[in-house]
């Protein structure tokens, strides 16, 4: 697998990749570095085992994770789909993102508005 340059681009220039994403560094030994994190969701039992054509790249506090199909290589954008997962999932998600641009658009753009107005349902 060759990341997209959308993502080593975001990753090289972002002040708090480490915070939202797996490591891709050469800190092989942190449980946050992406060969660890999806080394260990593929050893879990078959119910909560991740599906094989998924690669992990960031998990949340919920394992809820957001990840690369490797099936759905781009070969002329050189992207993949984004897929959320998660092990309480009975079938495949549709949750996805047509490429990592997209769905760094749609986070931002949600947090932007969450920031704006966190709490939509109250009364201001």
């Amino acid at each position: 697998m060759v990341l997209p340059e959308s993502f080593l681009y975001f990753a090289k220039n972002s002040k708090n990749f480490g915070s939202w994403f797996c490591s891709f560094g050469e800190d092989y030994l942190s449980r946050q570095h992406v060969i660890r994190m999806n080394s260990y969701w593929r050893r879990r039992r078959i119910n909560r085992r991740i599906p094989s054509n998924l690669v992990i790249i960031n998990i949340g506090f919920d394992e809820d994770c957001h990840c690369i199909d490797l099936h759905s290589f781009n070969e002329s954008t050189g992207e993949y789909q984004i897929e959320y997962w998660t092990p309480y999932l009975d079938a495949p998600s549709n949750m996805r993102y047509n490429s990592f641009p997209d769905y760094i658009e749609h986070y931002i753009k949600e947090w932007e508005d969450f920031r704006k107005n966190p709490y939509p349902h109250r009364d201001n």
